[in-house]
């Protein structure tokens, strides 16, 4: 089975640098790959956080809570896990009510590829059929 590399790396910084896009290579459907991406408040005031979401084939899991204090970083886990072949695309978004502004938000377009997954074959040497039965005036075992 191939598996993702990155897809997201580094770190989004509260408020200025946040990246546009991430590519994750070809991924076996039905399989995934977890990358993580920081979250850093380098503001002087503690980020509220109003929600985290992935669209498209990709998930997330994060441990940011509600709000981020000044100088403080968390984790976000996206997972890819293509539901077909193909091209594959989606977005993180980050919702937030910096300086007591809702709607406050930093999207990252997410792409990866789904491919089908590669069989596996019987061991070399091995037998995939059963013994047949013995024929006609032949000695059970």
């Amino acid at each position: 089975m191939r598996t993702g590399r990155s897809f997201i790396s580094g770190l989004i910084q509260k408020s200025k640098t946040v990246p546009t896009s991430f590519l994750s290579p070809a991924q076996a459907i039905c399989s995934s790959s977890v990358q993580t991406v920081t979250l850093s408040n380098f503001n002087e005031a503690p980020l509220p956080i109003t929600g985290i979401t992935a669209t498209g084939d990709f998930t997330q899991t994060n441990d940011c809570g509600t709000n981020l204090d000044s100088g403080e970083q968390c984790t976000i886990s996206v997972t890819f896990k293509p539901t077909a072949t193909g091209a594959r695309d989606g977005s993180l978004t980050i919702s937030d009510s910096e300086g007591g502004v809702t709607g406050s938000t930093q999207s990252v377009s997410l792409s990866g590829a789904g491919i089908q997954p590669v069989a596996n074959s019987p061991a070399s040497g091995g037998s995939a059929s059963a013994p047949s039965p013995p024929g006609p005036g032949q000695a059970k075992d």
